[in-house]
């Protein structure tokens, strides 16, 4: 029989314990509710709804490559220039050769045939020689040529022969020198890439803009952007923008006509303030960043409204771009102004707004169809500079108990291999790694306390990721 001290003791042990537990539950409570914001889209989520979607734009190329427009065939060549750039997007993230279809091959591509289709199609209404753009609707040729300008300069290979149409011959890198040209030859000197012939837009002037930077050395073929682009693109800057009133740093539709402030065409502005040099300590620029936080919860209809939010494909698409040029991953929306990276609440939107189609499609709609709306959803779903993400967990220890070794490799959640890891912040603690990233970490005999390790990782894209995990050693008491 157990006496009363015995009981005693075993019940001091059990509280001992108890706390212990607590303590150690709470600290990775505290942790984790700092790395896994609350229904954000998981990982294994967003990259469903990306194999669906590119599943249902795949089905709906037709015969001659082309993806339907939403206004007829004059608007096809916009529509297939912006999904085949999805889709050599995607190649480039899965290392593959857009345009490898024999499946024996490593570098095989499963779309291969919707991007060489594609681009058979805009070749086949390309004509540089004769018009100079792209569509042969007088309505959309910036908005058209714009959008091709980037799938062209997007392609892997600037050398890459064109084989059909009226630039048979020519090289990739040569059909976007030869929109290069036409579009510093059409661009007023106000600044301005005119909506047919009319009307100074910052909605045309964007796909502009996107397209010759697409081309430029920023990330393109290293095309030389004309000095009259920039000088002239500078001065458009300050003229479309708003100085004061509510709307103080959004970009409006027209000079003239200073309509139609919003987050997508602040998303165009904050893209062409990139292109001609401004830097995030820029006022322009801070202007542009504050009007986006200011009006993120913003109701109001996308791009046809005064103070549109960024629900709508084409809108978060142009904010994304012009995010993405200044490589900012955080705005100020949380709560009471809190910095919160912008990227999980919009993907989760798209992610809960995909239409299915059966189990294995799916689509997105918004006022320019399906198709636009899909590809718009898609890139900025797939965004070019999505960091390496990853999430060491924090360990509890009781003394004289040893930490348990991890891969570190195994915590990464977005990002390409092989990845580079360092750490800093120890103190007292002893953190050692092998050569396959598997980590150590140790304390000195008799210590107790908590330190934070701050580990950073590095992709083989390049991209740079840190993450804080906290280790404690509690006392036995």
């Amino acid at each position: 029989m157990l006496n009363l001290s015995e009981k005693k003791n075993g019940g001091e042990e059990n509280m001992k314990i108890k706390n212990f537990i607590f303590i150690c539950l709470l600290i990775g409570l505290v942790v984790g509710l700092r790395v896994l914001p609350v229904q954000a889209a998981t990982p294994a989520q967003i990259s469903t709804a990306i194999d669906k979607g590119l599943k249902w734009l795949a089905g709906e190329q037709a015969v001659d490559g082309h993806i339907p427009g939403l206004w007829g065939d004059g608007t096809a060549d916009a529509t297939t220039g912006l999904v085949v750039l999805k889709f050599l997007d995607r190649a480039k993230e899965l290392k593959k050769d857009p345009f490898q279809t024999d499946n024996t091959k490593t570098d095989y591509y499963e779309y291969a045939t919707v991007v060489t289709k594609g681009f058979e199609y805009i070749f086949n209404n390309l004509d540089i020689l004769s018009s100079n753009r792209v569509t042969s609707n007088d309505w959309y040729p910036v908005y058209s040529t714009g959008i091709v300008m980037m799938a062209v300069a997007t392609a892997p290979d600037p050398n890459k022969v064109i084989t059909n149409g009226a630039l048979n011959g020519w090289t990739y890198k040569q059909a976007a020198q030869g929109m290069m040209d036409w579009f510093a030859s059409v661009q007023e000197t106000n600044g301005a890439w005119l909506y047919s012939g009319a009307g100074n837009d910052n909605s045309s002037s964007g796909y502009a803009t996107l397209g010759v930077g697409f081309a430029s050395s920023l990330n393109g073929f290293g095309l030389t952007i004309p000095g009259s682009i920039y000088s002239n693109l500078d001065s458009f800057i300050d003229t479309i923008r708003e100085t004061s009133g509510t709307h103080k740093g959004a970009s409006v539709y027209r000079f003239t006509w200073r309509a139609w402030p919003n987050i997508y065409k602040t998303g165009n502005l904050l893209y062409e303030m990139a292109l001609v040099g401004d830097t995030l300590s820029t006022q322009r620029v801070k202007d542009a960043i504050a009007y986006i936080e200011a009006k993120w919860d913003s109701s109001a209809a996308g791009t046809h409204a005064d103070g549109g939010g960024w629900k709508d494909y084409q809108a978060m698409f142009g904010m994304m771009k012009g995010l993405e040029a200044f490589k900012i991953e955080e705005l100020k929306i949380g709560a009471g102004g809190a910095l919160e990276p912008w990227f999980e609440e919009v993907s989760t939107y798209i992610v809960n707004n995909q239409v299915d189609v059966g189990s294995d499609k799916g689509y997105w709609n918004n006022e320019y169809g399906t198709h636009l709306g899909t590809a718009w959803a898609l890139i900025t779903l797939e965004r070019a500079v999505e960091k390496v993400e990853f999430g060491i967990p924090g360990q509890c220890r009781k003394s004289g108990d040893i930490f348990a070794s991890f891969d570190a490799d195994d915590s990464v959640v977005f990002g390409l291999a092989p990845f580079t890891w360092t750490w800093a912040g120890n103190t007292d603690l002893t953190v050692t790694k092998d050569a396959n990233n598997v980590f150590v970490i140790t304390y000195p005999s008799g210590w107790t306390g908590s330190e934070s390790i701050i580990f950073t990782v590095t992709d083989s894209n390049g991209k740079v990721s840190d993450d804080e995990a906290t280790f404690t050693v509690h006392p036995v008491i």
